[in-house]
């Protein structure tokens, strides 16, 4: 097993047997996510920023990406996505989304959409961390799975 499928196998087992961390996915709250990816097989990294809405076991996010392929050069995209959320200790999600950018090595558009599942937590009243994986498919005519650790920040 890969050293990073080994962090996150314990980091969401930390995360599922610590339940006084609960993320409340009914709260109604908002938040500043803030997420960078490991390196995928085909050497992708994605860096993203935007928001995180919780409702009612609903979550709608919209993020800003940075993209970047050794194989296909650096891009920019807009990524809006949605997903269930189910509390048990912590909020976990299931959902999808799709991204719109552009990849100014190329000179070229860039589309995919993909599958997401995740884990939130809160750690303080304004700070928590999320993971999720992603697939992307059609990016670059490849399929591309993508592990994401990230911060919620909420109440500056």
């Amino acid at each position: 097993m890969p050293t990073t499928m080994k962090i996150v196998s314990y980091f969401f087992l930390f995360l599922i047997f610590v339940s006084s961390l609960a993320f409340e996915a009914n709260a109604g709250e908002n938040f500043l996510r803030i997420e960078k990816s490991t390196q995928s097989d085909a050497d992708l990294r994605v860096t993203s920023i935007g928001g995180f809405g919780v409702d009612n076991g609903k979550i709608g996010h919209v993020d800003l990406s940075y993209i970047k392929s050794v194989n296909e050069g650096d891009g920019f995209a807009m990524d809006v996505g949605a997903a269930f959320a189910f509390n048990t200790g912590a909020t976990f999600f299931v959902g999808g989304g799709f991204l719109l950018g552009y990849n100014w090595d190329k000179s070229g558009f860039i589309n995919a959409y993909y599958p997401e599942a995740g884990i939130a937590v809160n750690i303080t009243k304004s700070l928590g961390v999320i993971i999720s994986t992603k697939r992307y498919f059609n990016l670059y005519d490849n399929m591309e799975d993508v592990i994401m650790f990230g911060l919620l920040l909420n109440e500056l």
